[in-house]
């Protein structure tokens, strides 16, 4: 696309025939580029694509109408049909257009759901999630049973997990059902939800969520042991 690499339509339709030609069961991960700056979209499209509020919603729906091609190419072949999807935004975009989109926790608020053929997947998720959710919750999917190392939980059969949405921004930022918490290198702020005791201290329990990962980080220490 001369700015981010293969225009993601032609991507997409490559990556099928690659999808299609690996021996199952796999995992793979593609990226898309086009809802990124500088918004630019193929020039037999700009004239037909909707212009929307913001520059980046022309290369979302350049984007909507690749994976449309990709899903009629490929939607009836085998893999497909067994294939759990996931779309998931990396961050937030910088085309802002609601108010409450320009600051915490709506400028980290990002969409993603869940799609398998069969429409075995419906309905909405109303907790507190974040991406590192989304290995634990495609883990309970797939009918493990095997212990795994992982800071997210499986939102749809760990309801008694904490929730957290945990961010970095110059400050260690968290959402949960409980209210927002920050902190960085010289005070802990717990800037909403009721008062809590000493011994039950969301930035206490925050604080300390940060300092396992960055120690597992350090180590390379990813298993199940402890």
């Amino acid at each position: 696309d001369g700015y981010w690499g293969i225009w993601d339509e032609e991507f997409l339709q490559f990556a099928g025939e690659e999808l299609s030609s690996l021996h199952e069961p796999f995992f793979a991960s593609l990226f898309t580029l086009s809802s990124h700056h500088p918004f630019v979209v193929p020039e037999r499209y700009a004239a037909t694509l909707p212009k929307g509020y913001t520059r980046i919603h022309r290369g979302v729906a350049y984007d909507d109408m690749a994976f449309r091609r990709f899903f009629e190419r490929f939607g009836g072949e085998a893999w497909f049909r067994r294939t759990i999807f996931v779309f998931v935004a990396d961050h937030v975009s910088s085309e802002k257009f609601a108010p409450d989109t320009r600051e915490y926790p709506g400028n980290m608020h990002i969409i993603g759901f869940l799609y398998t053929p069969d429409g075995a997947l419906r309905g909405e998720v109303d907790d507190i999630v974040q991406q590192l959710d989304i290995m634990p919750t495609l883990l309970g999917l797939t009918g493990n049973d095997a212990p795994y190392f992982a800071f997210g939980r499986d939102v749809l059969n760990e309801p008694g997990r904490p929730r957290w949405s945990v961010s970095y921004d110059g400050r260690f930022r968290a959402l949960t059902d409980r209210g927002i918490v920050s902190f960085d290198d010289t005070d802990d702020r717990q800037t909403q939800g009721p008062p809590v005791s000493a011994a039950d201290s969301l930035p206490g329990r925050f604080r300390a969520l940060v300092q396992q990962y960055y120690t597992r980080i350090e180590q390379k220490d990813y298993t199940v042991h402890d």
